[in-house]
């Protein structure tokens, strides 16, 4: 069998280190699992011949060029629809709800890539669970060997009790990372950030976060199982927004990450230096990166 629809052309790419590689699958390609896999590979060749030229790539070289030559660092990139449930102030994407068709296509996919040796990322520019039931179905068929690990971002709004109960049991779930997008622990200010948010969907998201990390680490700390990731912008750039963001994850255990928020005219470029800024990435060791 091969993958059902050429919708793929629009909505791939291979991923590492913030170096992208195109794909465009010709009607041969998609009618042929073997052929597919091995454009995939052929393609997976490209990303570190590019990643020295790449600027983003130039400013991680030096601790990551081992790791970013090696199969399993290659991230898949998929779902270009870039299909969420919000619409927060901070993010440049542009949602649509994708087809049908454009779903299943997503999702044959990654059926097609499985025993690859790839680091799956799915919907990377949105919320994966915004279809929610397609993807917990494919989460729950997912055998250990078919990926080296699942790196889920999410804005955990969509997430229920009946999900995580069912993640316990799925057989891929040591595999399974979760990073959930969240850029204030204030509830004031995190409904200004998540678009169209309430006092509810706040107290929902705390406590998902709380669940998850428990659920992912139930066998001991590991940091690569969990994390929250912060979008720094002019909503939230105060220090008391940033300590108490800190003190609340510093004091679960939950490892931080952060961006600064940009635009096409970065508006937002100059908190990289502001000092409020850098005493939360140095107090509270966030791992902040480029957006």
């Amino acid at each position: 069998g091969g993958i059902p629809c050429a919708h793929l052309n629009r909505c791939c790419a291979l991923e590492s280190i913030g170096v992208y590689a195109p794909l465009e699958f010709s009607d041969e390609i998609l009618s042929d699992i073997e052929k597919f896999k091995a454009y995939i590979f052929e393609k997976m060749k490209e990303v570190p011949a590019n990643f020295k030229e790449h600027p983003m790539g130039q400013a991680q070289c030096q601790s990551s060029c081992l790791k970013v030559f090696e199969p399993a660092s290659l991230r898949l990139v998929s779902f270009g629809e870039h299909s969420c449930n919000l619409r927060c102030p901070s993010c440049r994407q542009e949602f649509k709800k994708s087809s049908e068709k454009e779903v299943e296509a997503y999702f044959s996919a990654l059926e097609a890539f499985k025993g690859m040796g790839l680091v799956l990322c799915p919907n990377l520019s949105g919320e994966p669970f915004y279809y929610k039931d397609r993807f917990i179905s494919f989460l729950r068929n997912l055998k250990r060997e078919d990926y080296n690990q699942i790196a889920i971002v999410t804005n955990a709004t969509l997430i229920d009790d009946n999900f995580l109960e069912e993640l316990k049991t799925f057989e891929c779930r040591n595999q399974v990372s979760f990073s959930v997008s969240i850029d204030s622990v204030i509830q004031e200010t995190y409904c200004k950030t998540r678009f169209p948010a309430t006092p509810a969907v706040y107290n929902k998201v705390l406590a998902n976060i709380d669940k998850l990390n428990s659920i992912v680490n139930e066998n001991g700390k590991n940091p690569w199982k969990f994390n929250v990731s912060i979008t720094i912008s002019n909503l939230n750039c105060s220090e008391q927004e940033l300590t108490a963001y800190g003190e609340y994850f510093s004091k679960r255990g939950i490892s931080m990450n952060g961006v600064v928020a940009l635009s096409p005219d970065d508006r937002f470029g100059y908190l990289r230096e502001d000092p409020i800024v850098k005493d939360f990435v140095e107090k509270y060791h966030v791992n902040l990166r480029n957006s």
